[in-house]
């Protein structure tokens, strides 16, 4: 078990791994970046001496060293084949793990099951500042070897969060969703994805760090909060999955119109779109789970709240937010 006074220095190598990634010319200082961040990771989910704990901690360990080692194999073969024979395996095996590392379809299925035994301030690093690495050495691939992966990762994300009772694996399922989106904005245009991801990430935030000052044993059940904690979660669950006129609606809009812009096939286009409306539709039976079902259960701890000014600022943000989408937009470009 680590000090929780020692916890915070890990975010230097998280944020000293990804500055490296995004500013590399070089294969081998990219993965070294990778590296370095997932290093600055692992210790933040050994929170405790628990079996699910360790369970989550070498599940995370397993994968992602998998990852990486798919990754440095591939660009090491890379260096010593420069046959047209190779190229195609090599970019495949790129490819993989890529994809094993930033968890997306079909090699997806381990997200949920680590964010379902995460704690609410890991979660919110692990769905959003990971991703970042990730993404951007997506950016470096070929769009055409993507495309069938991300429609299969926007659908899956979407489809799989039917039967979830759970909120941290709706986010997870969310995440996985919302990664087809990253991934291709920032193919497509860099500052779009900036402000996708701004606005992804916060509205994520807006739904943990709430749940995150529950002292509770309970996953997951919202119908037991207090009215006012009830009422920002869910609007940020629908905001999250893109409701009009609520902050996550504007970001989508604009990154569909910014994608047909750019020519991008329209089966992927409809995928983003049936994969919206198929995420509103869990987004909808959470509110059932939540204000309609009569059985809520009832927390064995105190509920304790954050303070109301930052709820109340979650919540104005939530529901004015896309006055600012533009404004951002307009500063980027």
């Amino acid at each position: 078990m680590i000090s929780k006074n020692i916890k915070p220095l890990f975010i230097i190598p998280l944020v000293l791994g990804t500055m490296i990634i995004s500013s590399s010319n070089s294969w081998l200082l990219t993965w070294l970046g990778l590296e370095i961040n997932f290093i600055g990771f692992l210790p933040m989910i050994c929170n405790e001496m628990s079996v699910s704990s360790s369970e989550n901690s070498i599940k995370y360990f397993l994968i992602q060293s998998l990852g990486s080692m798919m990754f440095l194999m591939s660009i090491s073969a890379s260096l010593f084949f420069s046959f047209n024979m190779f190229s195609s395996s090599m970019n495949v095996m790129l490819l993989t793990a890529i994809l094993i590392k930033m968890g997306a379809a079909p090699f997806h299925f381990w997200v949920p099951q680590i964010t379902q035994f995460m704690k609410w301030n890991q979660i919110s690093i692990f769905l959003t500042w990971q991703k970042i690495g990730p993404s951007i050495i997506a950016s470096y691939l070929k769009l055409n070897e993507m495309m069938i992966f991300l429609i299969i990762t926007n659908l899956i994300g979407a489809i799989s969060g039917f039967n979830q009772n759970s909120l941290k694996k709706i986010l997870a399922y969310s995440s996985i969703s919302n990664s087809a989106w990253i991934i291709i904005l920032i193919m497509m245009n860099l500052n779009m994805w900036l402000v996708f991801f701004t606005s992804y990430s916060f509205m994520l935030l807006s739904i943990i760090l709430p749940m995150s000052k529950i002292k509770s044993p309970i996953n997951f059940m919202v119908s037991a909060l207090p009215t006012k904690m009830k009422i920002i979660i869910l609007i940020n669950t629908f905001s999250l999955g893109g409701m009009p006129p609520l902050l996550g609606f504007m970001p989508k809009m604009m990154a569909i119109m910014t994608l047909w812009e750019n020519n991008l096939s329209p089966i992927f286009l409809t995928s983003l779109i049936i994969s919206t409306a198929i995420s509103m539709f869990f987004y909808i039976r959470l509110t059932n789970l939540s204000l309609i079902n009569p059985l809520s259960m009832k927390a064995k701890k105190p509920l304790i709240l954050g303070p109301p000014p930052m709820l109340n600022i979650f919540l104005i943000t939530s529901v004015a937010g896309n006055m600012f989408i533009p404004l951002m937009t307009m500063f980027l470009m």
